[in-house]
């Protein structure tokens, strides 16, 4: 996907007009003399300017109620509206498999200089698809900030089961991971429980595309990734894998958002070494519900599709505020 879909606006919102309820002229003036005719009987076309006059008459002078902008609506944010053109190309353009969406927080590293990449900008800001394949992304992190998160999402949990709040979900798991090279190429994982050896999935995963988002106001960036995940039968033999890794998962679900805590313990297989890392991400959690905001979207109903959006990238904000 090219910058220029990324920055392309899709705006479907209807346009919003002052209605005026003064009188106009007919379309066909009536036969009259002009020596005769009386200054009170001319009737002059109602200009934008009278109707405003004529509304602003009719409300009162002062209004408590708070309203967003002038037309009383928002706007997404130009953030928001690049992550979701990138978003919505692969959403209605590539729907071979399961898609996956997942937000990782980490940094984005200078290849040169093996260190977080700085660039002269305040604020957060996409980073053109372009520009992006000369960079690499971290997503480790320490074991005190992931003890940090844990306690601070804990904390959210609880307080999301209060009365009128949408509660929170959680679960922990534990799996290990066996990846097998194909003969044509990729790898394909084989997901099975610990504690009782059941299998949780058997795929190939396919990266399809990268949205680097860096933050320079915060410890920590984010890289929103969309892959496919196509089932493919087990292996003939699985005491033979690539490599293996254990994941000690601590997952939180919220109006279908999920947050997922992880330690991961790596082990080559060739080497006989194991590495340890601590990874946060955000993920959708229903993507065949987003597809059919996407395309709801598209077709001019935007309303739900700005919504998820707006709840999916304002989790990712509050998560790299809650650095240790």
């Amino acid at each position: 996907m090219d910058i220029k879909g990324l920055l392309e606006t899709n705006d479907v919102r209807e346009e919003h007009t002052f209605s005026s309820e003064a009188e106009t002229v007919p379309d066909t003036p009536a036969k009259h003399n002009p020596s005769k005719r009386k200054r009170s009987e001319e009737k002059p076309a109602a200009s934008s300017n009278t109707a405003v006059m004529s509304a602003a008459t009719k409300r009162p002078s002062a209004s408590l109620r708070f309203e967003p902008s002038f037309l009383g609506t928002t706007k997404m944010s130009g953030l928001v509206r690049v992550i979701g053109n990138f978003l919505q190309h692969y959403l209605l353009n590539d729907t071979v498999g399961v898609m996956e969406i997942e937000a990782k927080v980490g940094n984005i590293i200078d290849p040169q200089t093996n260190k977080r990449l700085v660039l002269p900008v305040l604020s957060e800001c996409v980073l053109n698809p372009e520009f992006a394949p000369s960079v690499n992304f971290r997503s480790d992190m320490t074991q005190s900030e992931h003890k940090h998160y844990n306690d601070f999402l804990n904390t959210a949990f609880v307080n999301a089961q209060r009365p009128g709040r949408a509660p929170m979900k959680y679960k922990h798991t534990k799996e290990i991971d066996k990846f097998f090279e194909k003969a044509s190429h990729g790898k394909v994982r084989v997901s099975r429980n610990v504690a009782d050896n059941t299998l949780m999935a058997c795929i190939e995963k396919r990266r399809i595309a990268d949205l680097f988002v860096y933050c320079p106001n915060n410890h920590f960036d984010f890289r929103i990734s969309i892959s496919d995940e196509i089932p493919v039968p087990l292996p003939k033999d699985e005491s033979k894998p690539s490599f293996s890794r254990e994941k000690d998962r601590v997952g939180y679900v919220h109006q279908d958002i999920h947050i997922d805590l992880t330690q991961t313990y790596q082990k080559n297989a060739r080497s006989g070494t194991t590495s340890k890392r601590h990874e946060l991400e955000v993920e959708f959690g229903n993507t065949p519900k987003l597809r059919e905001y996407a395309e709801s979207a598209r077709n001019g109903s935007p309303l739900a599709w700005e919504r998820v959006l707006n709840l999916f990238v304002e989790n990712i904000r509050i998560l790299l505020l809650q650095t240790a």
